[in-house]
C-alpha cells in the first residue's frame, strides 16, 4: 500500500513534528530554568542571608542580663544571635540594632558611639569607643566584649564576668 503524499498531509506531519520537537524543547528548558533558579537562590542566601528582625529598643532596659550591639546582616551577629537562641531563657538579651533609628536613644547615633566615647541616656552606662558589631555589654558592671563566640566560650565569659 502506497502512501499519497500530499501537501496537507506533509503540512500535518510538519506541525506534529514541530510540536514534539517543541515540547522537548519546553521540557530541557524548564530543567535549565529550574537548575538557574537553583543557583540564583543559593546565591542570594549567601549575598543575602537572613536578618536578624528582633529589635527591643522600644522596652525599658529593666531586668536585662546583656545588651546586644548589632547589624542585622552581619553574619557575626548572626552567629551570636544562634547562640543565644541555643541559650534560650538562661540569660535575657537586648537586642539594639544600630542601624535602627528607633535604637538611636541607645546608642546616640551610632556615629557618636564609635568617636566620642558616650554615655547611654537611658541608663548612664558608658559604652566602648569603636562599637563594632557585634558588641555585648554585661548590664550589671559594663564589662564589654567585641566579636562572636561559640556558645560555650561565650557562656563562660558571661557567668565569669557578671559575677564581679
Amino acid at each position: 500500500m502506497k502512501i499519497k503524499l500530499t501537501v496537507e498531509r506533509v503540512f500535518i506531519l510538519f506541525l506534529l513534528f514541530s510540536v514534539a520537537t517543541e515540547f522537548v524543547l519546553i521540557g530541557m528548558l524548564n530543567q535549565k530554568v529550574s537548575a538557574i533558579e537553583r543557583n540564583v537562590n543559593r546565591i542570594n542566601n549567601l549575598l543575602f542571608p537572613k536578618r536578624i528582625e528582633r529589635n527591643d529598643c522600644k522596652k525599658p532596659l529593666d531586668g536585662y542580663d546583656l545588651l546586644f550591639f548589632y547589624a542585622p546582616a552581619c553574619p557575626h551577629c548572626r552567629n551570636m544571635d544562634n547562640v543565644f537562641n541555643e541559650i534560650g531563657n538562661k540569660i535575657k538579651v537586648y537586642y539594639i540594632n544600630v542601624e535602627s533609628p528607633l535604637c538611636e536613644k541607645y546608642i546616640v547615633g551610632y556615629y557618636d558611639l564609635i568617636v566620642n566615647h558616650t554615655n547611654c541616656p537611658d541608663c548612664g552606662k558608658d559604652f566602648p569607643q569603636g562599637l563594632f558589631t557585634p558588641t555585648l555589654v554585661i548590664t550589671k558592671n559594663n564589662i564589654t566584649h567585641v566579636g562572636e563566640m561559640p556558645k560555650d566560650e561565650f557562656l563562660e565569659w558571661f557567668y565569669n564576668y557578671s559575677k564581679k
